[in-house]
């Protein structure tokens, strides 16, 4: 790409491969990176930009996510330990997408123990702070299949590395006795146990650290019928405490611990669903 001559505006609308995407990634442009001065002179860290709207755009084309996908560059919650800029965002928000959907091509839908089924989808297009995609607990002895607990997660590549934050952890009020059935069967909290899925699938997929928003970060405690939790037991720290992660230091604003493997009885039951081996 040439650079080194002209406005910012002519150096797009020359690299563009098709004219008919001249005015959409213009607006992609000012969307994300929010400028719209395009007389102004091109300089050499554009042609970085233009390769990331660039690809953003290819994925964009995606008609089944294209309301979460534009969510999530202005919305989501990358856990880093320092600011995301306007092109981090746009970078982590396309492995996101990447990462998210190799999972869910790899996932088999599957019983876990009784009627409990697991699923990964990508999450409505409107609240992508929680999370791209969603791990879902369904109760399927019950019409319809209803989702009775869910884990919202975003997928992004820090220094080389693939990390798993997860931004929601959120159960169904009004399915309190079938969670409390669901923490008997495989005999531990319900949120522990989709965290330790996740841990799963993370180290299946080549993940090293996996994230977890603090109480105070999240910003929907409550949604609809979907709960995080009140008092002692909130479903964010406590369940990271519990679970051994390092809590949260300086001005971050998350736990964190390493993918490690996990027992092998835990283990083989996500194996079903997910096997360690992409097929």
């Amino acid at each position: 790409m040439n650079w080194k001559n002209g406005s910012l505006g002519r150096f797009i609308t020359s690299n563009v491969k098709r004219r008919s995407d001249v005015v959409y990634l213009f607006q992609l442009w000012e969307l994300f990176l929010g400028e719209n001065n395009f007389q102004r002179p091109v300089n050499h860290e554009d042609s970085k930009r233009f390769s990331l709207i660039s690809r953003f755009g290819e994925i964009y084309a995606d008609l089944r996510l294209k309301g979460q996908l534009k969510n999530a560059v202005k919305f989501a919650k990358y856990l880093t330990p320092s600011e995301v800029s306007p092109e981090e965002r746009v970078e982590f928000t396309i492995q996101n997408y990447e990462l998210g959907r190799e999972l869910e091509r790899r996932f088999y839908t599957g019983s876990v123990t009784g009627p409990y089924m697991l699923t990964i989808e990508p999450h409505s297009p409107y609240n992508n702070q929680e999370g791209l995609w969603m791990l879902k607990l369904h109760d399927v002895s019950l019409p319809g299949h209803p989702n009775i607990a869910r884990v919202g997660i975003n997928f992004h590549v820090e220094n080389g590395q693939i990390v798993l934050s997860i931004g929601v952890i959120q159960g169904v009020q009004s399915k309190k006795k079938k969670l409390d059935l669901f923490r008997r069967q495989v005999k531990q909290p319900w949120p522990v146990f989709m965290v330790q899925a996740l841990q799963h699938f993370a180290g299946a997929m080549g993940a090293k650290t996996i994230r977890g928003i603090t109480r105070d970060a999240q910003p929907f405690h409550e949604k609809g019928e979907f709960k995080s939790g009140k008092g002692k037991y909130d479903l964010y720290n406590t369940t990271f405490e519990n679970m051994g992660f390092r809590p949260p230091i300086e001005k971050q604003n998350y736990f964190e611990t390493a993918v490690i493997p996990l027992k092998k009885k835990r283990t083989d039951a996500f194996e079903r669903i997910f096997p360690k081996t992409a097929m």
